[in-house]
């Protein structure tokens, strides 16, 4: 597991693909995987930390590029469109939902935590 997420991780974080959920496809795998065997991460709790960090840099990824419109909205401008963005953050977060369901929150929630304030 290790060895085919040093080779696949780099598609997650490849940024100019014209379908974002291509990203998303590497992740999947290896939930997947944590899923069927916690095992996998439980001897290997750097594993799981990089996954983690992993999805909170796809859940957080911004556009270098921001459009001059989008900083000076209208007033009471209100933006529906199902972002490929947002579509990260909620994959993001059902993936984490998932992790800390197969491993326990027990061994998850420090990682966690660890992820969220180098995050911040």
């Amino acid at each position: 597991m290790k060895d085919i997420f040093a080779v696949t991780k780099d598609i997650v974080l490849k940024t100019d693909f014209a379908n974002d959920k291509i990203c998303q496809q590497p992740i999947e795998f290896y939930v997947t995987c944590i899923e069927r065997i916690p095992s996998i991460v439980k001897k290997n709790t750097a594993l799981l930390t990089e996954l983690i960090q992993l999805i909170f840099r796809l859940m957080i990824d911004v556009d270098a590029d921001i459009e001059e419109s989008w900083l000076s909205p209208k007033e009471g401008f209100r933006d529906n469109n199902d972002d490929g963005d947002e579509d990260n953050v909620n994959f993001g977060k059902s993936s984490i939902d998932k992790l800390i369901s197969a491993v326990g929150d027990e061994l998850s929630l420090p990682i966690l935590s660890g992820a969220v304030n180098e995050t911040l």
